[in-house]
């Protein structure tokens, strides 16, 4: 199965930096978000994709 979205996810001690490519944008501010390496941070992840229409089952993580 071809997933719609590819994330990728720098993964620090003390944040997490997303970034969404998008294949028609590539790149932009409006595709990355900073959040904290915690599970406060992954509740701010998960509610940005659900913003964006974004479901889980239709995204691959980059690491």
């Amino acid at each position: 199965m071809e997933k719609k979205w590819h994330v990728g996810i720098d993964i620090s001690k003390e944040t997490l930096d997303v970034a969404v490519f998008d294949r028609g944008n590539g790149h932009s501010k409006e595709n990355y978000l900073k959040v904290g390496n915690d599970t406060s941070g992954f509740k701010v992840m998960h509610q940005w994709f659900k913003g964006r229409e974004m479901k889980l089952a239709d995204i691959v993580v980059y690491m």
